[in-house]
C-alpha cells in the first residue's frame, strides 16, 4: 500500500504516472528506495529526476563527511520547490537542444532565468544548515561540465555520470584535481580524478564505501609524483560495489561495476576520427575538447584490462587497446613486477656503493605495502637474502 503523508502532495491525477514508474523502478532494482523519492509526490518529478539529486547527494557525501544523508534529505524534502528548481536547472544545462548549441544562447534563453528563480527560492530558506546544503547542490551543478543523463535516462543500461570542473567547487578540500568524473548507479559508485588533461593512473576496486574519494585522491597525489618523468601528471580511479563482500555474487558484481564505470568514463570523453575531435552524442559540453583518457590495472582489477579494452572497441575509442594497459595483447605488469624490478636496480646500486652485494649477502628490511602484488610485495621477491623484520 502507498499512503500520502502530510498535505503537501500533489493530486493523484497529477502524479499517477511518475509515481507508478517510480514504484516499478524500485521493485525492478533500478532505483534506490529512500526519502528522496518523496519528491515524486511533492513535485511531480519522475524517478530519473530524483536520481539526479541522489547522484549529487552521494557525490556531496564523498566531499563532506560532516553532512549526513538525513540532513540532505531534510533539506530537499523541506524545500521541495528548490529541489525541483535544482533539477530543472541541471536538465536545462545539459539538454541537447540544437537551438542552444551556442552556450551564450543557452544562457540567455533559459539558464539565466532559471538561475534567478532558484536563487530567489533559496533566499526564502529559513534553516541555515538546509540553506548551506542547497547552495552546495547548486554549486556542484554549476561546476558540472558534462553529463550522460540525456544519453542514458531512457535506456535499459541506466546510470548517471557527471564530469566536474573541480576548481569550480567552492568547498572541495585541497588538493583539487583539474577534472573528476563521478559515476552513480543503484548498485555501485565510482570516481576518476585527474591532475591534468594528459594524465595516467590505474583503476582500483575500493572497499571504502563511505570515503572512497578520499582514498583515490591520496593515490592520485602519489601517482602525480610517480609519473613525473614519464607523463605530464597523474590520475587515479576507483569504484565500490554496494553488495556485501560475503555475498556469493560479489565478484561478479565487481566485474559488472567495473564495466559500468568504464562506460561512464567513455560516455563523457571526446574521441578522434582521423585528425578531427568528435564529442559524444547527446552530451552538452561546457568545457574544452578532452579526448585523452587511459585506465591501467590496479588493486582488484588486474584481470580486467581485456574487459576495458573491449568496451573501448565498442566505443571505437581512438586509443584502442592502449586504453587499458595489460590484457592479452600487453603484459601483466603486476605479475611481472615491472616497477619493482626497476626500483630494485636502484636498491642494488645503493648497496653496491656501500660495499654490499645484496644478492649474496643477507640484509634486513622494514617495508611499507602488502604482499599481494604491489611494489613492496614484488620487491621482496627480488633477492633470497632479504630478512624482513616488519611491514606496515
Amino acid at each position: 500500500m502507498v499512503q500520502a503523508t502530510g498535505n503537501h502532495n500533489l493530486s493523484l491525477d497529477a502524479i499517477e504516472q511518475p509515481l507508478l514508474e517510480t514504484i516499478q523502478a524500485v521493485m525492478g532494482g533500478r532505483l534506490e528506495s529512500d526519502s528522496i523519492n518523496k519528491l515524486v509526490t511533492l513535485t511531480g518529478l519522475n524517478w530519473q529526476a530524483c536520481d539526479v539529486l541522489r547522484t549529487y547527494r552521494n557525490y556531496y557525501l564523498q566531499l563532506d563527511h560532516h553532512t549526513s544523508k538525513t540532513s540532505i534529505h531534510q533539506a530537499l524534502i523541506n524545500n521541495h520547490q528548490v529541489a525541483k528548481g535544482l533539477f530543472e536547472y541541471f536538465e536545462a544545462r545539459f539538454r541537447p537542444n540544437p537551438a542552444w548549441r551556442d552556450s551564450m544562447v543557452r544562457e540567455e534563453q533559459v539558464l539565466y532565468a532559471l538561475r534567478l528563480q532558484l536563487l530567489e527560492a533559496m533566499a526564502a530558506v529559513e534553516n541555515l544548515n538546509e540553506d548551506r546544503i542547497l547552495r552546495t547542490f547548486f554549486n556542484l551543478i554549476d561546476a558540472t561540465v558534462r553529463s550522460n543523463f540525456h544519453q542514458r535516462n531512457q535506456q535499459d543500461d541506466y546510470f548517471i555520470a557527471i564530469k566536474i570542473d573541480s576548481l569550480g567547487v567552492i568547498d572541495m578540500p585541497s588538493p583539487k584535481p583539474i577534472y573528476e568524473i563521478y559515476v552513480h548507479a543503484v548498485n555501485m559508485e565510482g570516481i576518476h580524478l585527474r591532475g591534468g588533461k594528459v594524465s595516467r593512473g590505474g583503476i582500483r576496486w575500493s572497499d571504502r564505501i563511505d570515503d572512497f574519494r578520499t582514498e583515490i585522491l591520496g593515490l592520485m597525489q602519489t601517482q602525480i609524483s610517480k609519473n613525473a618523468l614519464i607523463i605530464p601528471t597523474g590520475a587515479k580511479g576507483g569504484f565500490v560495489v554496494k553488495l556485501s563482500p560475503t555475498h556469493p555474487q560479489f565478484r561478479e558484481a565487481g566485474k559488472l561495476a567495473y564495466m559500468r564505470f568504464m562506460r561512464g568514463l567513455l560516455d563523457l570523453t571526446d574521441n578522434y576520427c582521423g585528425d578531427q575531435i568528435i564529442s559524444p552524442q547527446q552530451v552538452v559540453a561546457h568545457d574544452d575538447y578532452d579526448p585523452y583518457l587511459v585506465v591501467a590495472a590496479d588493486k582488484g582489477t588486474a584481470k580486467f584490462s581485456d574487459i576495458a579494452n573491449g568496451i573501448s572497441a565498442d566505443y571505437q575509442f581512438w586509443l584502442g587497446d592502449a586504453f587499458a594497459s595489460g590484457g592479452s595483447h600487453g603484459y601483466d605488469h603486476k605479475a611481472l613486477g615491472i616497477t619493482a624490478r626497476g626500483a630494485w636496480e636502484c636498491v642494488k646500486r645503493h648497496f653496491r656503493e656501500l660495499g654490499k652485494d645484496i644478492q649474496n649477502q643477507p640484509f634486513t628490511v622494514i617495508g611499507i605495502g602488502s604482499m599481494d602484488g604491489d611494489v613492496f610485495g614484488n620487491g621482496m621477491l627480488q633477492s633470497p637474502q632479504i630478512r624482513l623484520l616488519a611491514a606496515f
